[in-house]
């Protein structure tokens, strides 16, 4: 009876770990393509510093909220973060210099306290405009999607868990760069990427949240023109 259950463990293993290792290496190649695509390994992690100007316009259903804003961003990687929305008023003013963390709040400046934010905010300073190298550590269960979501403009997808929600990673079938990512409730499609020096960066950004309610429409702007 041992030698039997031995012979049957040793048959199926090879094939479990066969089927894992074709997994990953599909999605590797995927990823890879992207990575290739957007500057490469070398050239992404170099980034010193990165200034994005542009004009956002928000429907999100509150009047408080909804209009258009001049945007702009500034990293020093991996710690400096200086993000600034502002309109007729003043949505988002923050930054970091990795130690201190900030914002504009009730017609001032306050000192950021909340964890969460924090962290948003030193990940952003991190990963923003290269989140890709980080995609293996940041979704679990990464696998080519069977089904792919209908707003994915037909892309390659993959498929991952993040805090236990299932999300989206699609890629252009043309130029294998990211075209979207998200899922059912909040997603964003990356319509246009631009290339600065070595790197491509999304300049045309559309967030979707709850479906159908478009919640950004974000525009760049060529970052060569600037």
């Amino acid at each position: 009876m041992s030698a039997k259950i031995l012979s049957v463990l040793l048959l199926l293993m090879p094939n479990s770990y066969a089927s894992t290792f074709s997994t990953k290496t599909e999605v590797s190649k995927i990823v890879n393509r992207h990575i290739n695509a957007s500057g490469g390994v070398r050239a992404l992690r170099q980034l010193r510093s990165i200034t994005r100007i542009g004009e956002i316009e928000i429907f999100s259903g509150r009047p408080d909220e909804s209009g258009k804003y001049r945007y702009r961003t500034d990293i020093v990687y991996p710690y400096k973060l200086r993000e600034e929305l502002v309109g007729n008023k003043i949505l988002v003013n923050r930054g970091t210099d990795g130690r201190v963390f900030w914002g504009w709040k009730d017609g001032g400046y306050r000192q950021i306290e909340d964890v969460d934010s924090k962290t948003e905010m030193l990940e952003t300073a991190t990963k923003a405009n290269r989140e890709i190298l980080w995609i293996a550590e940041e979704y679990k269960d990464l696998k080519i999607s069977a089904n792919n979501p209908k707003w994915a403009l037909g892309s390659n997808c993959l498929s991952g868990f993040k805090s236990n929600v299932e999300v989206y990673i699609c890629f252009n079938n043309s130029t294998g760069l990211i075209s979207a990512k998200g899922n059912s409730q909040e997603h964003r499609l990356y319509l246009k990427w631009t290339r600065v020096g070595d790197i491509a960066i999304p300049f045309n950004i559309i967030h979707f949240k709850k479906g159908e309610e478009i919640t950004a429409n974000y525009n760049y702007g060529n970052p060569n023109d600037k």
